[in-house]
């Protein structure tokens, strides 16, 4: 039996290693590709378990399970050895059967080299907006959290005034979550520190009273500060082109509908994951950043409005920038396992049998079996996993009865599988 710490666990999932398999009498720590490059015979006992890091930076772990450089498939997992169930511990709250997730959607605005203006004894404003609740971009979309990069630019916009850009970033922002935090650093000559508080401030009020109530410690910071030494910063007209398309874009429940089966609730939900804005101050090198994103479960619902819309949308945004901008469309694969299949009857079962009530359900989530999908089609694929409070946020926890109840599931559902 395999059996080890949480700290045993944690380092297995260091950033550095892409996929890790746990088999009856070895453990490997390393890119499969890598294992088995100059060996296409190479063999594996049964595989039983296997980690695979980094599903928040791009997949590279589930997908080092798939092709090598040369296009030839990576024998993982193999129909005529048996292996015929993929139970992914990912996705809660705990319960609930994941049996389909559509991806999502996202594009990437990237564009340097643009103009800038310098700014000599002028007077530097900031706009912050921190200690929101964050969450998770797809699970947390749609219960009236405040995405402070939308909303700083919605600052600035309602400041109806000449804006010059310098700085914009979202710390600890990645394009899979909803940030906490954004500031914008900027010049301007037609208001002054108490007019921008003047039409900022209510609109701050008012938006989060009747927007963001769940948010209670979102908050709104405007400052200002002489600076005597020459700053630069983006034209005006680059500037307003990036506030007003950032501010006009949705972020939080944009559409749902309900199948009859009351638990197949569909959402789409759009997130401003990432802005960045920087300039080398002594070069004037300097870059642009924009990712936003959409998470659907039933991909062929939506799939033609967001492919046409959006980079229809995206690429003329791009466009109107400065030369050199591009917009690069890209999505979340989608998977779908069998909703009356063996695994969700013994999931729900399990579920039943410890008394923890337990509903199939479509949700944004469990991507990496897409990968698994991809190259294993005959697999009956399942998504799973205990209560998560606050994904993907530096606040993230998970109650321990959750976890407990997860292994006691898993333990039954393993004692009725046919392997």
């Amino acid at each position: 039996s395999l059996s080890f710490s949480i700290y045993e666990c944690l380092n297995l999932l260091d950033d550095y290693k892409q996929s890790i398999w746990l088999d009856c009498d070895v453990m490997i720590q390393k890119d499969f590709s890598e294992v088995i490059k100059n060996n296409k015979d190479f063999y594996h006992g049964p595989i039983r378990c296997i980690f695979t890091a980094n599903e928040e930076n791009g997949f590279p772990g589930s997908e080092s399970l798939g092709e090598m450089e040369d296009g030839s498939k990576i024998n993982v997992i193999s129909h005529d050895e048996g292996y015929d169930y993929l139970l992914n511990l990912d996705t809660g709250p705990i319960g609930d059967v994941v049996f389909n997730s559509g991806g999502g959607y996202f594009n990437t605005v990237t564009g340097s080299k643009y103009e800038t203006v310098p700014h000599t004894g002028a007077t530097q404003y900031t706009v912050r907006i921190y200690d929101g609740q964050g969450g998770h971009s797809g699970v947390d979309i749609g219960k009236g959290y405040g995405n402070p990069i939308g909303l700083v630019c919605q600052a600035l916009k309602t400041a109806d005034t000449d804006i010059q850009l310098e700085s914009f970033t979202a710390p600890r922002s990645t394009n899979t979550s909803i940030p906490t935090e954004a500031i914008a650093t900027f010049y301007s000559y037609t208001s002054s520190i108490d007019e921008l508080k003047q039409k900022i401030e209510p609109w701050f009020a008012k938006a989060k009273r009747q927007k963001y109530a769940h948010d209670i410690n979102l908050k709104l910071e405007i400052q200002s500060q002489e600076v005597v030494d020459t700053h630069h910063s983006f034209q005006s007209e680059t500037s307003k082109k990036i506030i007003d398309f950032v501010s006009s874009l949705e972020f939080g429940a944009l559409e749902r509908y309900i199948e009859p089966d009351e638990h197949d609730a569909v959402r789409v939900s759009g997130n401003i994951g990432q802005m960045e804005i920087t300039i080398d101050q002594t070069t004037k090198e300097n870059k642009f950043m924009l990712v936003y994103g959409n998470r659907f479960q039933e991909i062929s619902y939506f799939k033609q409005y967001y492919e046409t819309d959006y980079d229809e949308q995206f690429a003329a945004f791009a466009q109107s920038l400065p030369t050199g901008t591009t917009s690069t469309p890209s999505d979340w694969s989608s998977w779908e396992g069998d909703k009356n299949g063996k695994l969700a009857s013994l999931c729900t079962n399990a579920y039943k049998k410890i008394k923890v009530p337990t509903k199939k359900v479509r949700c944004h989530g469990g991507l990496e079996c897409a990968d698994f999908k991809a190259f294993n089609d005959w697999l009956d694929i399942i998504s799973t996993g205990s209560t998560v409070y606050m994904e993907h946020n530096v606040k993230e926890s998970m109650p321990l009865d959750s976890y407990r109840q997860l292994i006691k599931m898993l333990l039954n559902v393993f004692s009725k599988m046919e392997f």
